[in-house]
This record gives structure tokens, sequence and C-alpha cells, in this order.
């Protein structure tokens, strides 16, 4: 459970049980709110319990399935901020609905929202985003992997007072300003599949091709076309 406190409402955040509009075990809820999920198993309930002077009112929002209750709402000067999976809301408390969305179109899940002064800093699985308090994309930035560590004792996401600190999963470093400008990039030449080799206990050394992948690092990388060429080059050598 968390909770917020938005002019005079009092606003407390809990996970809630799967929903059917069809079903009668349902619980009883004064408003229910979908984002652009289907009624079904593979999706995360939450209610928000608003109350203003001594009355109170229950919001059911049905999200996607990949969004932390713990982590994905925080305050907002018009009333809450949402992250729900691939989309961004501004959840109105007076209006009890949802006032704007944005869709954020990552590649991949997004992880967690971080207050930045007015704005927010969306942790996600292959991208980092500035969002604005209108929820206007400021900037966003991928690296050559997602933002997640295999092995090290350093989170692959902290921020720090004046930059972005990242490791992606190959353990390549970078640091980031908060205008999204690269200001550091440490390339880890002896980069580990984890995924072969781990019987011989070796290290694979890396080719150079950070110049090719430079070109997708400025938010319109797209992994579905290193893929393709990934597979085009397998297939060439089959024939």
């Amino acid at each position: 459970m968390r909770t917020f406190k938005y002019k005079d409402y009092d606003i407390t955040v809990h996970t809630e049980p799967k929903y059917n509009p069809n079903s009668m075990d349902n619980l009883p809820y004064d408003k229910v709110i979908p984002i652009e999920v289907p009624f079904d198993d593979f999706n995360t309930c939450f209610s928000l319990n608003i109350e203003k002077d001594g009355e109170s009112t229950s919001v059911l929002i049905i999200a996607p399935h990949y969004i932390s209750v713990e982590s994905c709402v925080l305050p907002h000067e018009k009333g809450l901020f949402m992250l729900l999976d691939n989309f961004v809301c501004l959840f109105d408390v007076e209006a009890m609905e949802i006032v704007k969305k944005v869709d954020l179109e990552p590649y991949g899940t997004t992880e967690r929202p971080y207050i930045y002064g007015e704005d927010y800093i969306i942790h996600g699985e292959m991208n980092i985003y500035r969002v604005s308090k209108n929820l206007e994309i400021k900037w966003q930035y991928s690296g050559r992997d997602i933002w997640e560590r295999y092995h090290g004792p350093e989170p692959a996401f902290e921020m720090k007072k004046d930059r972005i600190c990242l490791y992606d999963f190959m353990d390549n470093y970078y640091e980031l300003d908060y205008d999204g400008n690269l200001l550091f990039e440490k390339e880890n030449p002896y980069q580990v599949n984890p995924y072969i080799g781990k019987e011989a206990n070796n290290e694979q050394k890396r080719p150079d091709d950070s110049k090719k992948l430079r070109e997708y690092r400025n938010g319109t990388r797209n992994p579905l076309r290193l893929l393709s060429r990934f597979f085009k080059g397998r297939n060439s050598r089959n024939l």
C-alpha cells in the first residue's frame, strides 16, 4: 500500500485481484478504468481509495501486466502520474479520471519512474526517457543491450546529482546528463554471452562493431532490424 496527499484528498494505492466484468465475484468499485487491456488474466489491477471530508471513493485501474504497483504511481501537481507499462498517464484526482495518456512506444517493457524536478525519468528495459509534467517526451536514450546487469555490484540504473549512470547487460558503462547527452562511455572489451560458453569458463572477445551500433543510440535503434540482419547472415551461411 502507498499513500499520497493532494490538496484535501488522501489517496491510498492497493494491489487488487483480477477483474472480469462478467463475473459476480468482483469486489465493488465506484469506477473502473481499463488502460487498453483485455479483461483477462494477463493484466494487473490496483485501486485508488480517494478520501475527502469523510467520504471515500474507490477507483479501479486495470493496467497492462508488466507493471509494479509499488512503484508505478508518483505525485503530480494535478493529481497522480502513472507509468503503466508503455503508457504514461495523468490521473486527475478531482475528476477521478485519466485526463491524458501517452504511448512511449518503448522497445521492451518499462521498469520504474523517478521524479526529477518537475519532470520524470523513466527506466525502461531498453530505453531511458525524460518526460515532462505535460507528458511530453523530452528525450530518450538506448544502448547496446537492455539496461539490466548480468553481474557486478553496481546497479544498472542510478540517478546522481548531475548524471545518470547506466550499465547494460553486456557490462558496457554509460553516463548521461539530464539533457540526454552522453558524457562518458566505457565499452567492455570482454563481453560474456551468458547463454553460451559457460562450460569452457572463457570470456569471448567482442568484435569492434560499436561504430555500426552507434547509429541506433539516438532512440531510433531497432532491435528487430538487428535480428533480421543476424538471421539473414545465418541463412546465407546455411546455403
